[in-house]
């Protein structure tokens, strides 16, 4: 059940257009990631 429910959902969320985009979606892949540095923006 749980990966029709990623299906669904990511179904919903995908835009017209794809481009340059990713999706993390196990623990493994985000394992891979690395925080780099942020910055406040103010609107």
């Amino acid at each position: 059940m749980p990966k029709l429910v990623d299906d669904i959902c990511i179904g919903l969320l995908l835009p017209e257009r794809l481009r340059d985009q990713f999706c993390f979606r196990t623990d493994g892949a985000l394992s891979c990631l690395a925080f780099v540095e942020s910055e406040q923006v103010w609107i």
